[in-house]
């Protein structure tokens, strides 16, 4: 422990410099973080703001179970398909993968291209089902 305090003493700029890069890259990374939305947040999302659900998982598995009322529309498909969601640009959108963490890619496609509500949904479909939630097919 001596030895770590005299470094940052003896070295104290590359100490401040390891610092400064530290925290900047945590706030990098809370700016690009896509907040997540519970079940029973996502529930009232939908039922006061009409918000969209979102499934980027393929279609085969979104036929197999889905959330009600949720548009698939496949992650390899975003980019090119955008445009169809226009309609959203200033509503809620809530993205839905399977375990969420594809959902925040696609939230960040998203929001480079103007969308300002986008949310995704915390541990995606699994999550939803370990809740004993409802799915359709």
């Amino acid at each position: 422990m001596q030895q770590l305090l005299s470094f940052f003493l003896e070295h104290w700029w590359l100490s401040g410099l390891f610092i400064l890069l530290a925290g900047a890259y945590v706030m990098l990374e809370s700016l690009q973080a896509l907040p997540a939305v519970s079940n029973q947040e996502l529930t009232h999302l939908v039922n006061t703001e009409d918000a969209l659900l979102l499934d980027i998982r393929g279609t085969a598995d979104f036929r197999k179970g889905h959330i009600t009322g949720s548009r698939n529309l496949p992650y390899a498909d975003l980019s090119e398909q955008m445009s169809t969601l226009h309609a959203y640009k200033d509503k809620p959108i809530i993205v839905i993968c399977m375990r969420g963490q594809t959902a925040v890619a696609a939230g960040q496609l998203l929001r480079k291209a103007g969308f300002s509500r986008v949310h995704k949904l915390a541990h995606g479909i699994h999550g939803w089902t370990q809740d004993q939630l409802p799915l359709i097919g």
